[in-house]
């Protein structure tokens, strides 16, 4: 009899059965009718979900904007789209066949027909590019592709292909090429044995014909050898099955096992015995199924090996993974970074999901809970913010989350990766720092030049009013700048921190002068700020000693003493006495240098100068108020203007 579909509930529901009826007459007994059943709920499931494909298919293929043709194995055209009808002006009906063809401009048709052709006898896919010669509006780019729809054996029955306007991306210079598409139908056939056994005689009264396609092995070969079937079965898997396929066992099994199969590979099959007894006579009989579940098997180790690389990978970096269901809001898993990071067990997390915000920042928290709730689920929650742990420490952190959505489109895991940022953040914040130094440093040395340039200008103005010969004016100017530069480059060797006085009269003390000079006194810093105006009172000094005094003369002695200026040390006096050199008669009038050693020692250094001129020679003492402590390495003077210049 033909089968005949029904549906049958079992403890799992309602599920379709594909059942085959057959009369069976046994000499001397009454005829047996066989009924064979065959769970095909799969199956229908399978034809149900093709035959909607189906109907997205022809709908996508009206709503397409593209041109959609399916097209015969010979490769002729049984249909087209409106969109198609549209795009080639080609009348109702003219594209069957190869009529569609004649949409191709003169120049691109050759090439398409030939390609296609080539296309189409070796069953394979069709990608062209080529242009539509249309009556109105010009030729249109079109890049067309087919792919042959292969049936059961391989076999191509035809093929299904679209053609898509890129007349826009060929003025673009063929900046973009649209992706392709490749619809394909795949029928997976469920490989399935039935059988049924009686254990009176111990003999197969029925096996499916699927047997050889499944195991390789003729249908007989299990009807004549009861042991045949366990003993291709993989030795490890042995234990716990049914010696033969028609024992009898005390209630329903499953099994799962390797069995080896004709060409001698093992394949992995899953095993479902059912033992019913007859209700005339109350023979047992054996009812059973095998199915090759081989694909998924190697997928369930697929799917452990790819949760173990996870894992590993999940655990060894240095940035926290977590992931957590959206509807309950309960946390799935969290990498256990979670704890260095939040100094937090992971526990305590997995028990109360919210428990992760408790470490945020005061000031952080509501903006970033707010913005996870809001925007976790649209996949725009990306937040820096800080922790704050129970001994005060900060962590920044770099918060971002990723929704997944079921097969219906609904949110339901939300994963997420958590990072410490905190040593970027330092680096940010102190290259900013240091932007705002160099800054403030450009700033203040654009006004130190141009201070200095003014100041500069007044002395050779004052020097020019002092002095006729150019020779002179040349000397003086040249020195006095000579002395500026040289505080300059202390300063700058320094990094702007206070320079000592040994070093700076290193700098200014001429060479190859036939006296000498001897120094006398304890380390004594000059502020950033004073030291160009001790550096010019020195060298008016040394410049006048060499032009007048003891340093111009050979066996002449100039010696430059300091210390503290009175008990409480507030003030330094600064002494310069000379001897062996020319005597004074007359004390010498006042010029531009004296004028210089009295304007700087009151003004910029907060003293005073008595300058004295005894025959035996001169003998000077300045007082000078110093700032106690130095200007901050790598920061120049907040003033560097001369306040004891004046203005012309």
């Amino acid at each position: 009899a033909e089968p005949v579909v029904i549906r049958l509930r079992g403890d799992t529901g309602w599920r379709w059965f594909e059942m085959h009826f057959a009369s069976i007459t046994v000499k001397g007994d009454p005829p047996h009718i066989v009924m064979v059943g065959h769970d095909v709920t799969r199956q229908r499931a399978t034809e149900a979900s093709l035959r909607e494909s189906e109907r997205r298919l022809m709908t996508l293929a009206r709503c397409s904007p593209s041109l959609v043709f399916r097209a015969d194995r010979d490769g002729r055209a049984t249909y087209v789209n409106e969109r198609w009808v549209e795009l080639t002006d080609l009348p109702d009906g003219a594209w069957c066949g190869t009529g569609w063809t004649q949409a191709v401009h003169p120049e691109d048709r050759p090439r398409v027909q030939a390609s296609w052709s080539r296309s189409v006898e070796a069953g394979v896919s069709w990608r062209e590019e080529f242009r539509f010669q249309r009556v109105s509006g010009g030729p249109r780019w079109i890049f067309a592709q087919a792919a042959p729809l292969v049936g059961d054996g391989g076999v191509v029955e035809g093929f299904i292909g679209t053609c898509t306007d890129i007349t826009d991306l060929k003025n673009a210079e063929r900046a973009r090429q649209r992706a392709t598409q490749q619809l394909g139908l795949v029928l997976d056939a469920l490989p399935i044995v039935s059988y049924s056994a009686s254990h009176v005689d111990g003999r197969l009264q029925y096996l499916s014909s699927s047997a050889r396609s499944i195991t390789g092995f003729a249908v007989d070969r299990f009807e004549d050898d009861r042991g045949f079937w366990r003993r291709r079965v993989h030795p490890e898997d042995r234990a716990g099955l049914p010696r033969t396929l028609d024992e009898t066992l005390p209630q329903d099994a499953e099994f799962e096992y390797r069995w080896r199969v004709a060409d001698g590979t093992y394949r992995w099959f899953a095993h479902f015995v059912r033992v019913e007894f007859d209700a005339d006579d109350d023979t047992p009989r054996v009812y059973g199924m095998w199915q090759d579940v081989t694909k998924r098997k190697e997928s369930e180790v697929a799917l452990r090996g790819s949760e173990e690389r996870f894992r590993q990978l999940a655990e060894h970096i240095s940035e926290v993974f977590w992931l957590s269901d959206w509807r309950t809001k309960r946390v799935l898993w969290v990498s256990p970074q979670y704890t260095q990071i939040w100094r937090r067990s992971v526990a305590s997390l997995l028990e109360r999901p919210s428990s992760w915000s408790e470490n945020i920042h005061p000031d952080d928290r509501d903006r970033v809970v707010e913005r996870f709730n809001r925007d976790a689920a649209k996949g725009r929650y990306d937040e820096q913010y800080r922790l704050q742990h129970d001994d005060g420490t900060i962590r920044w952190i770099h918060d971002r989350a990723f929704p997944i959505r079921d097969a219906n489109g609904e949110v339901y895991r939300i994963a997420g990766l958590s990072a410490d940022i905190t040593a970027r953040v330092q680096v940010e914040e102190e290259l900013r720092r240091r932007s705002d130094v160099e800054r403030r440093l450009f700033s203040e040395l654009d006004h130190r030049v141009r201070n200095n340039l003014a100041s500069l200008i007044s002395l050779i103005d004052m020097t020019a009013d002092t002095t006729t010969d150019r020779t002179d004016f040349a000397a003086a100017v040249r020195g006095r700048v000579q002395a500026m530069a040289a505080a300059h480059g202390l300063l700058t060797h320094s990094k702007w921190a206070a320079a000592d006085i040994r070093d700076l009269i290193g700098a200014l003390v001429p060479s190859g002068v036939p006296g000498r000079l001897e120094i006398e006194g304890e380390e004594l810093l000059i502020p950033p700020h004073q030291s160009t105006a001790v550096a010019m009172v020195l060298h008016e000094m040394m410049t006048n000693s060499v032009k007048h005094g003891a340093l111009g003369v050979k066996g002449g002695l100039a010696r430059l003493s300091w210390g503290p200026a009175d008990a409480a040390a507030a003030a330094t006096e600064l002494r310069w006495r000379e001897r062996g050199g020319p005597l004074i008669e007359v004390k010498p009038t006042p010029g531009l240098g004296t004028s210089l050693i009295e304007g700087f020692a009151r003004a910029d250094l907060g003293g005073g100068a008595q300058l004295g001129y005894a025959p035996e020679g001169v003998d000077h003492r300045l007082t000078l108020r110093l700032e106690p402590a130095a200007a901050p390495a790598g920061k120049p003077p907040p003033e560097t203007a001369f306040a004891s210049l004046p203005e012309r």
